[in-house]
């Protein structure tokens, strides 16, 4: 008994349920290099010129990094390409904690990051120079790693 193949029109939904997630996925980075340069660009520049003290538009800069991860973590939810659960967020709030990503992705820090309003983070080189990203590494006062591959 030989195995059944899938039909043409099986084949054909899956390749378009293919392309509409990699369609999807294309929008959610394109979204977050416009957000990273926005941020960079626009938000922070204005931010420093017009701030009263270098400490509180640092802080503001952060917050609104934050809310930048939080709005990206709307929109991974919307597009359908993740199904975000956060237990435990108030203890990533708490003045002094220390947070790791066990899995240390771009996600995890933009995941870990939009619950933290203030934090600093050791971050690869790589992003000290992408153009959608240094900006914001800068805002968070990251730490260059000096570890990197």
């Amino acid at each position: 008994m030989q195995p059944t193949r899938p039909s043409a029109a099986a084949g054909f939904r899956r390749r378009l349920a293919h392309a509409w997630r990699a369609l999807r996925t294309g929008l959610a980075f394109a979204v977050f290099g416009a957000l990273g340069l926005f941020l960079g660009l626009v938000l922070f520049p204005l931010e420093r010129r017009f701030a009263s003290d270098a400490d509180g538009s640092e802080r503001r800069c952060q917050r609104r990094v934050s809310g930048i991860f939080r709005l990206f973590s709307f929109v991974l939810r919307g597009l359908g390409l993740a199904e975000i659960r956060i237990r435990g967020a108030e203890r990533l709030r708490a003045p002094g904690t220390l947070a790791v990503a066990n899995h240390p992705t771009l996600l995890d820090v933009v995941l870990i990051g939009a619950q933290m309003p203030q934090v600093d983070c050791v971050v690869k080189k790589q992003a000290w120079s992408n153009p959608f990203m240094r900006h914001v590494v800068r805002a968070r006062d990251a730490v260059r790693g000096a570890l990197d591959t």
